[in-house]
């Protein structure tokens, strides 16, 4: 009886992890997040062009190590009405 007893809790016990953890997943309340797909697109850019978007220079990395890579900026960039994010930008 005691065994039933002890085996009647463990199953209890992994039930109740089961179900404490099963609702953990997709419960992201932040409705902001959205991701936009990269198009590859005809026309070459350069970085007068990127300039003219209102991107802002900050920082020039150094390209050692980044095969075929002629310059590396980082800077933020605002949407209009909207806040700034910091981007990485690569000339190949």
């Amino acid at each position: 009886m005691q065994t039933v007893k002890k085996l009647s809790i463990v199953w209890f016990l992994v039930f109740a992890v089961f179900l404490g953890c099963n609702g953990a997943e997709g419960n992201n309340t932040d409705d902001n997040v959205s991701f936009q797909e990269i198009q590859n697109v005809e026309t070459v850019f350069d970085f007068e062009d990127l300039l003219a978007t209102g991107w802002k220079k900050s920082k020039q990395y150094d390209v050692t190590g980044l095969d075929d890579a002629l310059s590396a900026y980082m800077g933020p960039w605002a949407p209009q009405n909207g806040n700034p994010v910091t981007y990485e930008i690569r000339i190949y």
